[in-house]
Order: structure tokens, then sequence, then C-alpha cells
């Protein structure tokens, strides 16, 4: 088990640790922006492509075809809004179908869950988990990383952090202005440590692992009980990390959320940079609303947002 100040770090390291800088790796689309900035700054080239539409993961057909006309060194497979499908047997056949190929399990905004990481470990080269801002347990810090016994490891990788470097690349991504690849390559936004209090890390995430999924259950039951029905909301598979709706009016509905004094997202946004063709990950983007479940957001919060949400899906049908 790997721990380190974020779930970045151990991937960053990896990387370091085991890829070159020439073969790419393929990444799904709907990837957080900080997961293809990691590999921009260990210098390694990506290819992304389209989620399947079924289970909203990076879609293993189209990856096939990708390997078939470009040797690639990896894939990455995330679970999307935190699903805990994993096509094991798929993964397998795909790397033996290649010789070697690194796959990486990203299970970042998943439920914590380390009970047969074994397992997903024989499969994964590299496995990990987040516990930072935002994620299911949110400490606000914190990442857990599995290795096979393929690949190498020896440490995390320091990396000199600069909270202002960091607050300016995301400033500008905001603002959807362009970043240089030198910025992201040059600029100390990565915290790369593992000098955190470990001892007691672990047990904190068990210790409250139990009040944050009581406390999403107890949201996701207002969204689903309360929310008028002819809203489509995602499957429940998908609604451990936010509870996930779909709308035909995207930015309409947040403007009218935020104006109310509320919070929604609309995770994850297709980089228009890319000037290709997503059609599951941009129909998804287009439309997807997160309604938070989190600490910071209290039942009071979330029963006036189903009442701003129903409302406005009255007025705009």
């Amino acid at each position: 088990m790997i721990l380190a100040s974020r779930a970045l770090a151990i991937l960053y390291s990896f990387l370091e640790y085991n890829c070159n800088k020439t073969a790419p790796f393929i990444l799904p689309v709907n990837i957080c922006h900080t997961v293809h900035w990691c590999f921009i700054k260990a210098g390694i080239p990506v290819i992304f492509c389209d989620l399947e539409p079924t289970h909203l993961c990076i879609d293993l057909e189209k990856a096939e075809n990708i390997l078939r006309h470009t040797p690639c060194q990896g894939l990455l497979f995330n679970h999307t809004y935190g699903t805990d499908y994993y096509p094991e047997e798929k993964l397998h056949k795909i790397r033996a179908s290649k010789g070697k190929l690194f796959i990486i399990d990203d299970r970042c905004l998943c439920v914590p869950n380390f009970n047969h990481l074994s397992f997903h470990a024989a499969i994964a080269d590299l496995t990990i988990f987040s516990t930072g801002y935002a994620k299911h347990v949110d400490l606000g810090y914190g990442g857990i990383g599995f290795v096979s016994d393929r690949v190498s490891w020896e440490k995390i990788v320091f990396l000199p952090y600069c909270k202002e470097d960091e607050a300016w690349l995301e400033k500008r991504r905001k603002d959807k202005l362009p970043i240089a690849k030198e910025d992201i390559q040059t600029k100390r936004w990565l915290h790369s440590s593992d000098d955190f209090e470990k001892n007691t890390y672990l047990e904190k995430i068990a210790e409250t692992l139990p009040g944050t999924n009581q406390h999403k259950q107890q949201l996701n039951e207002i969204y689903r009980e309360q929310l008028d029905p002819r809203i489509s909301k995602l499957p429940e598979e998908f609604n451990s990390w936010r509870y996930n709706l779909w709308v035909s009016k995207q930015k309409e509905l947040l403007q009218v959320i935020f104006t109310n004094g509320l919070f929604a997202s609309a995770h994850y946004e297709i980089n228009s940079a890319l000037h290709q063709d997503f059609p599951v990950a941009s129909h998804l983007a287009a439309g997807i609303v997160n309604l938070f479940n989190d600490k910071y957001f209290t039942v009071e919060k979330a029963q006036k947002c189903v009442q701003v949400i129903n409302e406005f899906f009255a007025s705009n049908q």
C-alpha cells in the first residue's frame, strides 16, 4: 500500500518509474483535467477515447481499435461518477493481445474500499484512490495506491509545490484561456510528497466513511423521492459520488441554482481544443448536472435545490 499527499503524486511517480516518453497512453476523454496534466508533466503523450453509452466508462472496443493502429504503452480506466463497473475479463484480453500494456485503474471518485485490492492489483498495474477535496471521503488531502509486482516502484517522487502556481493554472482553465504545455510541465502545481501523518490516515478514512455514506444516502433519497419524476436521472450506480441528472437546458438550470444561493456542477466537460468527435462523452457533458450530497451540503439545501429544480422544470415544459 502506497500513501501520498494526493493520488496524483502516486500516478506521477508511477509514470516516472515505468513509462517512456514516446509511446502514448490511452485516456478516457472525460478524465479529470489534473490527470491529463499529470501525463503532460511526466512528458507522456496521450490519445483520448470516447465512452461507451451504458456504463459511461472508456469504450474498450474503440480503445482496441486505437491499439490496432498505434503502438501504445498503456490504458487508463476510470470510474465515471464513481461507478463500480470494472470489466476485468475484457481488460485481461486486451493486455494478453498486446503483450505488455500498462493498465491504470483510477478509482478516485469511488467509495474507498481496500478489501479486494489484491484482486484488482492482479489486473491493474496501478490502482489509485483519493480522499482529497470533493471526493467520496473528503479529508482534504491524501491518496492511496497499489502496484502490481509486474512494475517498478521505489518511493513517491518529491516535487516542490507552490499554491500560487496551481491557482494560476486553475484560473486560466476556468476562464477557458489557453494553457501552454510548458506551463503545465514547469509550474509547481502538483503536490507530490509522502510527508504527512500516515499512522492515523487510514483510521480517519474508516471513521469518516460510515457518516459520509449515511449523509449521502439521506440527500440522495431527497433527490430520488422529491424531484419531478419526469426529470431524467442517471441509474443508481452513478449516484454515490454525487446525484446526477441529465437535462436539456443544463447551463440555464445551473444558473438558476446559483442564483438561489445553491451549488451544483457539470463534470466533466470535453476539452473543445481536441477538435475530435466524442459523441457519447459530448452528449453526457452537454446535459449532466451533478447535485451535491457531500458534507458541505445540508438537508435543507438539498430540499431547496429540489424546489428550485422542480420549478425550473415546470416552467420550461
